[in-house]
């Protein structure tokens, strides 16, 4: 009896020994081990093994490893529908890396493997824009600009809704810039940018006024307001042109404001569309 459990021991004690021996696996720093059963009929799911953790693979479960480090995309979004029908480009910084997701099939994982780099960006890019129009499509222009990363943190836990159980995450989101076909974003908040820079200029003025050496500052005063008074008739006649073409006065767009303007802009471009 006693030979027959040391033979037992020794005989799995050897294989204990085998298993480390062949099979020991460290993940490298920046990886993941992505581990599955080779049948799931009886085994339970996938798992994954972070770097720096050792592993014996079992002989009925396959393993890949994956480069899990952070990478970066620069996208320019074209013509973009938003609320109103206006066409925007955005241009976004997108940030990525492949995770564990239990739902995502090993055979997913052995693509990422053996994929090139360019080819895994081409299809997470994809699938961002797709998922970006979307979101877009449901927000006016002004909220998009006035709080650009509240409008990026939802379009990015839009994204990872649908893309995380393909074992992709987006790590960050941002809009860098924002641009209207139009160009009423920058006229109009050029104009409220003037508006605002001059008031604090005259403001400055007013207070100088009891100064020792009054008429040079003055006229460093007076140079800063023909600076800022340039780039505010620029804008000025930016708008004016976008109002002739569609046929509303600058004082109408100023006095509607922004959102009310678009929105009657939208009302004209349907019905010249309508008339063609």
């Amino acid at each position: 009896m006693i030979d027959i459990v040391c033979g037992w021991l020794i005989f799995f004690g050897g294989w204990f020994i085998f298993f480390h021996t062949f099979y020991d696996i460290q993940v490298p720093a920046g990886k993941m081990l992505v581990v599955h059963p080779r049948s799931s009929r009886f085994l339970k799911k996938g798992y994954a093994v972070t770097e720096g953790s050792k592993y014996v693979n079992p002989l009925l479960y396959k393993s890949v490893i994956i480069d899990t480090g952070v990478r970066t995309s620069i996208l320019m979004l074209n013509e973009m529908k938003e609320q109103y029908q206006l066409l925007i480009d955005l241009e976004v910084v997108l940030q990525y890396r492949i995770t564990f997701h239990e739902n995502c099939p090993m055979k997913r994982y052995e693509e990422y493997a053996g994929e090139k780099r360019n080819d895994i960006q081409k299809a997470v890019e994809t699938s961002v824009e797709h998922q970006t129009r979307q979101e877009i499509s449901g927000l006016h222009l002004l909220e998009i600009n006035s709080d650009r990363n509240k409008v990026a943190e939802k379009i990015k836990a839009a994204i990872n809704n649908v893309i995380s159980s393909e074992g992709i995450e987006v790590v960050s989101f941002t809009i860098r810039d924002l641009r209207d076909h139009h160009g009423f974003l920058r006229a109009f908040g050029g104009i409220r940018t003037w508006e605002i820079k001059r008031m604090a200029i005259i403001g400055e003025m007013e207070n100088q006024q009891e100064c020792a050496d009054l008429q040079k500052i003055m006229k460093i005063f007076e140079d800063e307001l023909k600076e800022i008074d340039m780039e505010g008739i620029q804008c000025k006649n930016q708008l004016i042109q976008l109002g002739k073409k569609f046929g509303i006065p600058y004082e109408e767009i100023m006095n509607k404001g922004f959102i009310e303007t678009l929105s009657e802009i939208e009302l004209i471009e349907k019905s010249m569309k309508g008339g063609m």
